[in-house]
């Protein structure tokens, strides 16, 4: 009797203590209420949303700005892979949530065989329904729904870092090419500019009343504004090619439309 009671305790120690992993537990952290030199009377300010809260809509309000960003959050190919990644965790959950609950299965058949040397031909009729149960004593498939919810977490997360990295490097590449279109334009005026200094020391030089030097002077002020514009012309195409591939677009250059809708602004 002694010895099946000990038996009895010793299983039920074993299936008690020999669950797979341990419970996790958040750890604690302390975070300060406040940051140290804040502006004395902005921590009543707190019905404002912080800025990493804000919507994208709201940060950025320029349209054409939000037309881009609509349109690389569609056909960016990173966005897609991510989804793709979130639909495979969520079906990963699903599947290891299925190994916890009963597995039921069932069979029908219909069989007929002719009797030799005569005309019957009788029919069986077979069917079997099975149901099937694995107990989950060590916590094995707990343990995979809880792996599983974490990777769902985590891949959910990962999409977010996608998604506004992603908004994040339109709106820099969009603001650099508006900077660069405007460098260009003005650097076309100085050209202009360049070439009449040239032409009026040149005149000048010829009168007797410049020197040389002047006109020395004019034509290295034209060549460095003309050497300008062709450096701000190839980071324009850069530029543009950047989008072009942030956005999913099969073609290098914007389309017409969307630069003469930028340089509008």
């Amino acid at each position: 009797m002694k010895a099946r009671r000990f038996i009895a305790g010793a299983l039920a120690l074993t299936l008690t203590g020999c669950t797979v992993g341990p419970h996790y537990k958040r750890p604690s952290t302390e975070v300060p209420a406040q940051y140290r030199g804040i502006v004395p009377g902005s921590e009543n300010q707190s019905a404002d949303p912080a800025f990493a809260e804000m919507k994208w809509q709201s940060v950025f309000q320029d349209e054409a700005l939000q037309a881009l960003i609509k349109e690389a959050l569609t056909n960016n190919y990173d966005i897609r892979i991510a989804a793709s990644r979130i639909v495979q965790a969520e079906a990963s959950v699903g599947i290891a949530r299925a190994n916890q609950r009963p597995a039921l299965s069932g069979s029908f058949g219909i069989e007929n065989d002719r009797i030799p040397g005569t005309r019957v031909a009788p029919t069986f009729y077979a069917g079997a329904l099975a149901v099937s149960y694995v107990f989950d004593f060590w916590g094995q498939f707990r343990r995979a729904t809880e792996a599983a919810r974490a990777n769902l977490l985590g891949t959910r997360y990962a999409a977010y870092v996608v998604e506004t990295t992603l908004i994040s490097e339109v709106a820099t590449a969009y603001f650099e090419l508006r900077q660069f279109d405007s460098q260009l334009d003005f650097s076309k005026r100085s050209v202009v500019s360049d070439q009449d200094s040239v032409r009026i020391n040149t005149i000048n030089y010829r009168g007797g009343e410049y020197a040389i030097t002047d006109v020395y002077q004019a034509q290295l002020l034209l060549q460095q504004a003309e050497a300008e514009v062709i450096s701000l012309t190839q980071s324009i195409e850069q530029t543009e090619n950047q989008l072009s591939i942030l956005l999913g677009r099969t073609r290098a250059r914007l389309p017409e439309e969307w630069l003469s809708w930028i340089k509008r602004i």
